[in-house]
């Protein structure tokens, strides 16, 4: 269904800005 489409989509996004977070993050701390 559509929802379900949109919730993996959101749940997606998340992980992928936790990583980003993560990795920027990281960086900065060097």
């Amino acid at each position: 269904s559509k929802d379900s489409k949109m919730y993996e989509q959101r749940i997606s996004n998340k992980k992928l800005n936790k990583i980003m977070v993560d990795f920027t993050g990281g960086i900065r701390d060097e």
